[in-house]
């Protein structure tokens, strides 16, 4: 893990003439670091969990706003200029209070990136530039999904933790780190097993599987209901 300088502004910087925000998963994850380094300069010193709400208050001097974004729940967040209040990050209050904190957390983040990158964009009336990647997901999306992702789960912080809850590589014991991981950082189970196999903790095989045995889970869960 490095500490260069990449801060708001070098990010800022790499927004090409048609809009575009080119800028690196390594770029991105640095400057996330950088953050936590300005929001407590010992944060590296042992895994825990991010106190979401005041790590947005430092980054954003602002307040989080829980309202009703749409009818079927379908709008987590979104970020926006409101005329008494400048911007504002408003987080939809059926969409995750129904759910669990790690919806919370990973949304509220998602949109503090759109907060310090996107929504002064010149000429763009504060949206998000619509560029979409290979797997159909629009540019902006994919770096504030990854931002969220590097502040909620560091790779020093899963690392150690990873090693600490592990026991075997069988799909069973890496279900219940899985789960163990999701309830110390408070993120979802599946952007934990993405992050596993992000940070080369787990293959691409073993995540599938891991995804699968996830999902069934869920389904299983759902029919109970």
């Amino acid at each position: 893990m490095t500490s260069r300088k990449i801060d708001l502004n070098y990010i800022r910087s790499k927004r090409g003439k048609n809009g575009q925000l080119f800028v690196k998963d390594k770029e991105i994850e640095e400057f996330a670091y950088n953050q936590l380094r300005s929001f407590d300069p010992n944060y590296f010193q042992k895994p825990k969990p991010l106190p979401v709400d005041e790590f947005v208050r430092f980054v954003t001097g602002k307040e989080v706003f829980f309202k009703k974004l749409s009818d079927d729940g379908r709008i987590y967040g979104l970020t926006a200029k409101e005329k008494n209040l400048g911007k504002v990050i408003f987080v939809d209050e059926q969409a995750c209070h129904n759910n669990y904190p790690p919806v919370v957390n990973f949304t509220i983040l998602h949109e503090t990136w759109h907060f310090q990158v996107d929504l002064d964009y010149p000429g763009k009336n504060g949206l998000a530039i619509k560029v979409k990647l290979n797997k159909g997901l629009d540019m902006a999306e994919h770096q504030a999904n990854k931002y969220a992702t590097y502040l909620l789960l560091p790779e020093p912080f899963i690392v150690q933790k990873f090693n600490e809850f592990k026991t075997s590589d069988d799909i069973k014991s890496l279900t219940i780190v899985t789960r163990r991981l999701s309830k110390f950082f408070v993120a979802s189970k599946e952007a934990v097993i993405y992050r596993l196999q992000e940070v080369e903790l787990i293959d691409d095989k073993t995540k599938e599987d891991l995804i699968s045995t996830l999902r069934k889970r869920a389904k299983r869960y759902l029919e109970k209901k």
